[in-house]
């Protein structure tokens, strides 16, 4: 096998960054910095971003046929292939760069999923020599074949709660209630499937608007002509969620009104 640089595979960096964020042996001032200069990279428009998804379409694959796995595996491969290797090289400079000036020792610590992931690097990458590519490809089929894996959508799901999270305490500063988690957690583990997130804005959004509107019989909104119309308002808006466009503005305005609920009672 052809020599292999972990820090060129954006899965591996990934999950690197994301166990020092979520450790212990680090400040939050250098988690926050980190989490910022992974999310700057690894941004849905990025190369980076589609070069990580190829990693995570298979080590999300679940099949219990091994002709399926290979097949995939090659699929897998031809769209690495097909998107821009230079450009993520160029992004991946600049990325290691930064990491380097705030955290040199990220990449130091033991990864789980190193072999796979470094598998899958050479494999797409034909980084192997001649009569190696059959060998390297069946210990990547087995490592289905046997389950032993962890999505590394889980890990991104992580460091995007976290962004999440930081960014709504930054513009409100309150503490999140049981049901505000579940609403970050839902949005960033649903980014990529629209009817699951609106069937969950419409089920949030009755129950919000429902338990508003009970606020009416309260004396002090009841007597004040302002604050029934502000509350209708406040109520309107949550109505017409589920018709709108979905993004993340619809999730704070969700969080929004649970924070209106916490202050009714």
């Amino acid at each position: 096998m052809k020599k292999y640089n972990k820090k060129r595979n954006p899965a591996f960096i990934m999950k690197s960054v994301c166990m020092a964020c979520s450790g212990d042996d680090r400040d939050d001032s250098t988690k926050r910095e980190l989490t910022k200069i992974l999310k700057e990279h690894f941004n849905p428009s990025s190369e980076s971003y589609k070069f990580l998804k190829v990693y995570n379409y298979f080590l999300d694959f679940k099949s219990d046929s091994e002709e399926e796995t290979r097949a995939f595996l090659e699929e897998c491969r031809e769209i690495y292939n097909s998107l821009d290797k230079r450009k993520m090289f160029n992004e991946q400079t600049t990325f290691l760069s930064k990491i380097s000036n705030k955290d040199p020792d990220v990449f130091n610590s033991f990864v789980k999923d190193y072999r796979i992931l470094a598998n899958l690097h050479n494999y797409f990458e034909s980084n192997y020599k001649p009569g190696e590519k059959e060998a390297l490809r069946e210990s990547i089929v087995q490592y289905v074949a046997n389950n032993n894996k962890e999505d590394l959508v889980e890990h991104v799901d992580e460091i995007s709660y976290k962004i999440f999270v930081d960014k709504y305490n930054e513009k409100y500063g309150k503490a999140l209630s049981d049901e505000q988690k579940e609403v970050i957690k839902h949005y960033v583990s649903s980014l990529d499937q629209e009817s699951q997130q609106r069937y969950f804005v419409r089920e949030h959004s009755r129950f919000i608007s429902k338990t508003l509107s009970e606020s009416f019989d309260v004396e002090e909104i009841s007597k004040d002509p302002e604050m029934r119309s502000t509350l209708e308002k406040v109520i309107e808006k949550i109505d017409n969620l589920p018709s709108e466009e979905i993004n993340e503005e619809t999730f704070i305005t969700l969080m929004s009104g649970y924070d209106l609920i916490k202050e009714m009672k």
